[in-house]
């Protein structure tokens, strides 16, 4: 049975059904945000007018605030409520947790993130915003240009941290793919990994003018920093080519950059919209929005069931090269 409060609200609800599914779910959810934190504050500070000596809490009235609907903030009233000490004075608000649920930001960034790397320009962002209605449109907030555009900043940083600070350790690592990606003059240099059951995984982003030695040499340098152990790697540079038996199916998939051009052409999907490139930073933070994009969709590699026969083939070589790399830090140690 509907709690009598969120009865009426429901009922209001039902006057705006006219305006479309979406517009209806909105003031369901507003509805239903307004009671559970009602309640919450019930919870916190007892019944209405109920006399008890022995709380802990008491109401401070409502504050205007807003909360995440529909992809935009909605206007919303928040119940205050105030600890109390022994003696009934108050000693500071108390947030609710069920507000905390209904207006984290991560929602929008989410819906910023999606829309931008889908095409949609800043400044188109409040027509493609969702259909919630009206009067609800009037006064929603947070798709202006400038709201978006910081969402996407912190949203693609946080992919290009994600992108780099990947622990490699855990990998293990059986083919390794590098290619570029072009931005405006500039090159993004991109690393991709299989591991060993077949899964793709994009393990980091280097940017510079050209896709050049030095570049790719930074860039496996610090693969190789990140993963702990130079040892784990020496597999991927094999000296000599490599022939398989009976693994056509994941030859034939090793032997294209098929890969690694899928990844790339994500990302260069993704920024199609982009018109302006301002520094490095911009660039670094949408090939890595782009890459871990491309990583959501990623399927195993053809005839990843192949690949205990590659590790067999790799193994000799990991040998010979440690054995050499050993030796010769054993003649630096001695000299």
């Amino acid at each position: 049975m509907l709690p009598e409060q969120l009865a009426v609200e429901l009922a209001d609800v039902a006057a705006i059904r006219r305006e479309g599914l979406l517009a209806l779910s909105v003031e369901a959810g507003l509805a239903a945000a307004g009671v559970t934190m009602a309640q919450e504050a019930d919870s916190l500070c007892g019944a209405w007018n109920a006399r008890d000596p022995q709380r802990t809490h008491r109401r401070g009235g409502t504050v205007e605030t807003s909360v995440v609907m529909g992809g935009q903030r909605l206007p919303i009233r928040r119940p205050r409520v105030h600890s109390v000490d022994e003696t009934g004075d108050n000693t500071g608000e108390v947030g609710l947790e069920s507000f905390g649920v209904f207006a984290q930001g991560d929602l929008l960034t989410r819906v910023a993130m999606e829309r931008m790397l889908a095409g949609v320009a800043t400044r188109s962002f409040d027509r493609a915003s969702d259909p919630i209605g009206a009067t609800r449109r009037a006064k929603a907030t947070g798709t202006s240009k400038s709201s978006v555009s910081r969402r996407f900043v912190n949203g693609t940083r946080k992919d290009l941290d994600q992108l780099l600070g990947r622990d490699l350790s855990e990998l293990e690592a059986v083919v390794l793919m590098i290619d570029g990606v072009d931005f405006a003059g500039s090159t993004c240099v991109a690393p991709l990994i299989v591991t060993s059951d077949g899964t793709k995984v994009p393990v980091g982003l280097r940017h510079g003018d050209t896709e050049n030695k030095t570049l790719v040499c930074a860039l496996l340098a610090d693969l190789v920093e990140r993963n702990g152990s130079p040892r784990n790697w020496t597999r991927l540079i094999p000296t000599q080519p490599l022939r398989f038996a009976r693994a056509w199916t994941l030859a034939r998939a090793l032997v294209c950059t098929n890969m690694i051009e899928s990844m790339l052409v994500t990302v260069r999907t993704t920024n199609w919209n982009v018109k302006q490139w301002r520094d490095g930073d911009m660039r670094r933070r949408w090939a890595a929005a782009g890459m871990l994009e491309a990583e959501s969709k990623f399927r195993r590699v053809r005839g990843y069931r192949q690949l205990p026969e590659l590790n067999a083939a790799l193994a000799p070589h990991v040998r010979a090269t440690v054995t050499t790399t050993d030796q010769t830090a054993t003649n630096e140690l001695a000299a």
